[in-house]
């Protein structure tokens, strides 16, 4: 049986699931469906370092409600170590918040260091699973360096996003 295949999640598709952001409902269901595929039978990709874990914890609540995104902490808190449901990327640490895994691209030199996780979990595992991103204007500005460095981004409210650039 093979893995279904495995996905990035930036932080902000839990924010936004959690429905307390002012985005379309579009967006909002879009980053809810998102987060149900994954806890319902997909695949996480996250570092080893628990960097990514960190970071959703900070904004999303442990408790696992009142939203999706909180239930998506939960079930990643809770769920982290199992292997069928989630890969674990050792990331090597360069200094402060940049990664020996970062795409060594001259158009990243100045792509958001709090976002460099992701984007260094996914240009390290062998397959470079898709990042999710719903909203942040610094990866729609970096999307077509990303993709020359080998990283997909989907994003999952592209209406939502380019109002924002």
């Amino acid at each position: 049986m093979s893995l279904p295949d495995s996905v990035v999640v930036d932080t902000n598709v839990g924010i936004v699931a959690n429905l307390t952001t002012g985005v379309s409902p579009e967006c909002a269901l879009s980053c809810v469906r998102a987060l149900r595929n994954i806890t319902e039978g997909g695949h996480l990709t996250l570092d080893a370092n628990g960097l990514i874990c960190a970071e959703y914890r900070r904004y999303l609540s442990m408790a696992g409600q009142p939203g999706t995104g909180d239930a998506f902490v939960r079930w990643v808190h809770d769920n982290q170590y199992n292997a069928d449901l989630c890969t674990l990327i050792p990331l090597t640490a360069i200094g402060e918040e940049s990664f020996a895994e970062f795409p060594a691209d001259e158009g990243l030199v100045n792509f958001d260091r709090a976002d460099r996780k992701f984007v260094s979990v996914s240009a390290a595992h062998p397959d470079s699973p898709p990042i999710q991103v719903a909203l942040d204007r610094g990866w729609v500005q970096y999307a077509d360096a990303l993709a020359a460095a080998g990283v997909v981004v989907h994003f999952l409210c592209p209406a939502d996003a380019s109002d924002r650039t």
